[in-house]
């Protein structure tokens, strides 16, 4: 492959622990799958499975405001965004055979782009209801604080965003016939 640069591993271990901070977590965690085994149950099976996370998620938002704000690529959309607020998305997908959650900060020219998300949890599972209530817990904890954060006496405004799927799973649409709401 002629032209290809690719950093080295120190390199990139490097960049990582620059962005990163310590920030990052790993574990195994039990999560259900599907299986034909005659050990599972109606037809699923718990398995281990890792997941990856961001320890502290406000504190990472908060560092990509501090170097959006040195660069001076923060924007209020002229006008759109309050100019006391700073807007979040927050959102996750299943892809493959993992399940990601990230955050847009929409305060930038272009908050939609693959440039400004910014994954903070995996984990190689699907995004069933029972999983996201295994894995993301401590995941949502942080989440519900984050509307709480100040960033240069500017508010958080967080809004979620996902597929229809996603958004009915966690905010407990389970269509025209819904009983109950999903809750932590």
């Amino acid at each position: 492959m002629s032209g290809a640069n690719i950093p080295s591993e120190r390199a990139m271990c490097k960049t990582q622990k620059m962005l990163l901070k310590d920030n990052l977590a790993g574990e195994t965690i039990k999560l259900f799958f599907n299986t034909n085994a005659a050990d599972g149950i109606n037809g699923m099976k718990l398995k281990e499975t890792p997941f990856v996370y961001v320890k502290d998620i406000g504190a990472m938002i908060l560092d990509y405001l501090d170097r959006h704000d040195q660069q001076g690529t923060l924007t209020w959309h002229n006008g759109v965004i309050p100019a006391n607020e700073i807007w979040i998305k927050v959102g996750g997908d299943k892809g493959g055979n993992s399940f990601k959650m990230d955050f847009q900060i929409v305060n930038v020219a272009h908050p939609n782009s693959i440039k400004n998300t910014v994954v903070f949890s995996c984990v190689e599972a699907t995004d069933s209801m029972a999983n996201i209530r295994r894995a993301l817990l401590p995941i949502f904890e942080q989440l519900s604080v984050l509307s709480t954060l100040k960033w240069r006496g500017r508010s958080l405004r967080v809004f979620l965003f996902g597929d229809y799927e996603l958004l009915n799973k966690v905010y407990g649409i389970c269509g025209c016939n819904a009983r109950t709401a999903f809750m932590f």
